[in-house]
């Protein structure tokens, strides 16, 4: 555990020393000093001397429950492709060139009048598709539709490393379909977890009436968050808690599976390819 602990604070230091600003002058040894803090004694808190710098240089912006430098990397790249995407929207550019593609789906996100006036014209071949999927096959169907080009309800699935196996790829499957970020939120009771949970049948309600449905009907629409309710307490849980005091963290994981998977042949496949186009 301390041999753990020990390189993951090395790791955290190798990537707050690549990720410092631009005008952080390089050194010839590759630590840049500014980002530890020497008033901490390193037996006591290595943690805070290797990184305590950096944390007092980069405070934790409101809209992060978290951050680090794999943070503002991000945010620092993100700045500069906008910055390219809104000069690509500025300009003309000769039709079919990647640079007038850009361009033009830059400025049709960005045109609030238009999209205001549309509505959800856009969306309503698909709110027809959910609204006439009446069997468990036409909802099958319309899972796999929707996760090309939207989200994964109820489930999703991919094919990636092996976790026990790296040198082979299979399939995943893991449980999606709830709308607020963490479990907890469903099942914690206190004022914080009621209010959420408020606004939240709010939210359903108001998108409910901007694709046509009247107040009264929305009103009635409860069942969408409880039928997120229900599918929040099916998650597996692998969850670090971190339990602090002033010289001991320790980290536990813990696993629920509340129920099992459905048995690969009782899962229906397509007929064909044209099932979900």
């Amino acid at each position: 555990m301390k041999k753990l602990l020990f390189y993951s604070t090395l790791l955290v230091m190798g990537t707050s020393i690549g990720c410092t600003s631009k005008t952080t002058e390089p050194t010839d040894n590759g630590i840049e000093l500014a980002n530890l803090d020497t008033s901490v004694v390193p037996g006591n808190d290595f943690y805070q001397y290797a990184t305590g710098g950096w944390q007092s240089a980069n405070p934790i912006p409101n809209e992060y429950s978290r951050y680090g430098t794999f943070d503002k990397l991000r945010e620092n790249n993100q700045e500069q492709v906008q910055g390219l995407i809104e000069e690509l929207g500025a300009t003309e550019h000769k039709h079919g060139t990647n640079a007038q593609k850009v361009g033009d789906l830059y400025s049709m996100g960005i045109d609030s009048v238009k999209l205001n006036a549309d509505g959800y014209a856009p969306i309503k071949p698909i709110l027809a598709d959910i609204e006439a999927a009446t069997t468990k096959k036409d909802i099958v169907k319309l899972m796999a539709q929707l996760s090309r080009y939207a989200s994964n309800p109820f489930f999703g699935f991919y094919v990636g490393a092996d976790d026990k196996n790296s040198s082979m790829n299979i399939a995943h499957i893991y449980q999606s379909g709830i709308g607020m970020g963490e479990r907890e939120y469903y099942l914690e009771q206190n004022d914080k977890a009621n209010l959420l949970r408020q606004e939240y049948v709010n939210l359903m309600k108001t998108q409910f009436q901007n694709i046509g449905y009247t107040e009264a009907q929305s009103n009635s629409l409860d069942r969408i968050y409880y039928t997120d309710f229900n599918l929040s307490t099916g998650l597996k849980i692998e969850k670090t808690e971190n339990y602090a005091t002033d010289e001991i963290i320790s980290n536990t994981k813990r696993k629920v599976m509340i129920r099992p998977l459905p048995k690969i042949q009782d899962i229906i496949p397509f007929e064909n390819d044209d099932d979900i186009r």
